[in-house]
């Protein structure tokens, strides 16, 4: 896109985990974003959608500069938001605001609806304080509330009422791109509704830019103009928001939107749900290769080689990420049969199985014995019986199955051991 007002260029945000108290030591990496390009243009809506926890709202924060990305940059209009630190970048904010999914948590409860607003316009903009009032006022009016409560605070407003204002607030400095964390999630279906025509008005009003962050695809549907699909830190697919609602290419995106409801009794009692096996992976320790493929119903071996680059069905403006991507949309895939059937091409997903918890129930159960202790002993019975299902279910590494049962063990004996002696010295008191 040669007339892009926002550029996000291979975009990473990656979280070090680290162990210990008085020496800190890294013992890996969350892998929230990893590697996101996307180009938006002026006026332009972008729903980005994906399951909870692959990345969404980390990404809406890293292009804002809230959270410092590891790798890439972030242009809009003419200025490279990640070279920005300090004075320039506060300056800079004016242009681009957040609207957050939980309006009563971002809105400060001891101010006002005036003081909120009136701060947020002082900030980048001076203005007498005698035209503070009818600036806050006309802001009120244009979100849909009247200006006679701007004295009031957060919690004497509904919910949708609080999203108003919360809307108002980022509008206050008059900002080029917003970034809307899930802002009707919260919200009731008709208030949504009404949040959402508000949304749509406003960005066509002010030629906004905006990424509308939710994994609600209908919801998504109604207010972009293109949509993207997020899995594990990575765009799987972006196109059109017609073309991905009702011509998924990914296989992901497939399973996406044979998730959504409809009106239709009939033709929901009928449909065809796509269930995925398993859950996602961590972005601790990602799959190689395509991080769908431990999921995916068309996997093959070479999908663990290499991320797949993005290719179209049709035309450029619909892309998705997947190797046999001509395969999986042809008429009677026939791909999983033909895998099942040559043995060249037999494929099994790997599994992301838990860490055992062997040595903490084994340490419980000696404390049990030790101390002949209750605190301790029954904990490791009860951990040990939840690692063990877990273990026969096979989503769990089995390597501490041994250390696992001489725990429950030895806090089982010690419990016997500590209700012998309770019984004993009550009976010698008794007698």
């Amino acid at each position: 896109m040669s007339d892009a007002y926002l550029q996000i260029n291979n975009l990473k945000t990656h979280f070090p985990v680290e162990k210990g108290i008085l020496f800190r030591k890294v013992t890996g990496t969350v892998k929230a974003v990893d590697g996101v390009s996307l180009r938006l243009a002026k006026g332009e809506v972008l729903g980005l959608v994906g399951e909870s926890g692959c990345g969404k709202s980390t990404l809406g924060r890293t292009v804002l500069q809230l959270i410092k990305p590891t790798e890439g940059t972030v242009v809009l209009g003419d200025r490279t938001l990640t070279d920005l630190d300090g004075k320039e970048l506060r300056s800079a904010r004016a242009d681009f605001q957040m609207i957050f999914q939980d309006p009563y948590a971002s809105l400060n409860p001891r101010m006002t609806v005036y003081s909120m607003l009136a701060e947020a316009i002082q900030a980048h903009c001076k203005l007498p304080k005698t035209d503070l009032a009818g600036e806050v006022g006309a802001l009120m009016e244009k979100v849909g509330l009247a200006a006679r409560f701007m004295r009031k605070y957060p919690h004497e407003f509904s919910g949708g009422q609080r999203q108003r204002i919360a809307i108002a607030r980022a509008l206050a400095v008059e900002p080029k791109l917003i970034i809307a964390d899930e802002p009707v999630s919260a919200l009731d279906v008709s208030i949504q509704a009404q949040i959402l025509n508000l949304l749509s008005e406003l960005t066509r009003e002010m030629e906004l830019t905006m990424i509308f962050i939710s994994h609600d695809l209908s919801v998504v549907k109604h207010i972009s103009d293109r949509i993207a699909v997020m899995y594990l830190g990575r765009i799987v697919e972006i196109g059109p928001a017609t073309e991905v609602f009702e011509h998924p290419q990914h296989p992901y995106t497939k399973a996406l939107v044979s998730a959504v409801p409809m009106p239709d009794p009939n033709s929901e009692s009928t449909r065809k749900r796509i269930l995925l096996p398993g859950d996602p992976p961590s972005p601790l320790n990602p799959p190689s290769g395509c991080t769908f493929h431990p999921r995916c119903p068309h996997a093959e071996e070479r999908c663990q080689t290499a991320w797949p680059s993005f290719e179209s069905l049709k035309n450029d403006t619909h892309v998705a990420a997947c190797i046999h991507l001509a395969d999986v949309n042809s008429e009677g895939s026939n791909l999983s049969k033909a895998s099942s059937e040559s043995e060249q091409y037999k494929f099994t997903p790997e599994l992301t199985l838990m860490n055992h918890r062997g040595k903490q129930i084994l340490m419980l159960g000696i404390l049990g014995w030790v101390c002949c202790s209750y605190f301790t002993a029954i904990p490791a019975w009860i951990m040990g019986k939840e690692d063990l299902k877990i273990m026969e279910e096979g989503r769990m590494n089995q390597d501490g199955k041994d250390m696992t049962k001489i725990g429950m063990i030895l806090g089982m004996v010690s419990s016997i051991v500590s209700t012998v002696a309770i019984v004993f010295l009550v009976l010698k008191e008794i007698l």
